[in-house]
């Protein structure tokens, strides 16, 4: 199945990572859990494949202290993580002071 870290799941795994996914979010939505899981079912020179489910917190009316999934979310929608950073704060003298 693995050759060179490529690889592609048959049918029949990927319908087992599939429903494990959909029965992870059926138990997390039962008990309103939020949660976000991600497998990578293939990886191949052209690309990697991944299957997500998702349930998030703000869209059911919901607030995390530290909203952790959230963040999860935006890099997995393809945008980058940027290191928070201290305010600079500049003094700026007038010409002649």
């Amino acid at each position: 199945m693995v050759k060179n870290n490529y690889y592609i799941l048959d049918n029949e795994i990927q319908k087992e990572v599939g429903q494990k996914l959909r029965s992870l979010l059926e138990t997390c939505q039962a008990y309103q859990l939020p949660m976000f899981a991600t497998v990578a079912v293939s990886n191949t020179e052209e690309g990697t494949r991944y299957d997500r489910v998702v349930y998030g917190a703000a869209s059911h009316a919901m607030v995390l202290t530290e909203d952790q999934i959230r963040h999860h979310i935006l890099i997995a929608d393809g945008f980058h993580a940027v290191p928070e950073r201290e305010d600079l704060v500049l003094q700026l003298a007038r010409k002649g002071e």
